[in-house]
């Protein structure tokens, strides 16, 4: 008899320094990357693998919080990152708002272009790799 398959989840990279904080979810093509130095600047993006645009085309970036939370601005395709994930579409911020967007309450976190194209993660406390994350940003803000 054949054995269920189970799908396995997005893998997180978290990376923790004085310099800053980082964390990349990625699933197989595309990723969730956000950023932040500890000058109070920040980044989110939706990353690809593969050249999704032309750098410095502008769309509208969709951000859902929880179920009843969203909000939207223009975000930028960029590219020259590191990893397998080197291009997307960014937007910039300050950390205290990156902190927020992460908070533990709203329980997950939907970065999407033009309504189409997204990419989510839960972002609860159950989730230790963006416990670890939102400790680094809370300690950027000390």
């Amino acid at each position: 008899m054949a054995q269920p398959a189970f799908a396995q989840g997005p893998e997180h990279v978290v990376e923790a320094s004085d310099e800053g904080c980082r964390i990349e979810v990625r699933g197989a093509d595309r990723a969730l990357l956000m950023r932040a130095d500890a000058d109070g600047n920040a980044q989110i993006g939706l990353m690809f693998r593969d050249a999704a645009a032309t750098p410095g085309q502008t769309r509208d970036g969709y951000i859902y919080l929880g179920f009843n939370t969203s909000t939207s601005g223009p975000v930028t395709y960029r590219d020259g990152y590191e990893g397998d994930f080197s291009s997307g579409y960014i937007a910039d911020m300050g950390t205290a708002d990156l902190l927020w967007l992460v908070d533990p309450v709203h329980g997950r976190f939907s970065l999407s272009v033009d309504r189409n194209t997204g990419f989510e993660a839960q972002t609860g406390e159950s989730v230790a790799e963006f416990e670890a994350f939102r400790d680094c940003l809370a300690d950027m803000q000390e």
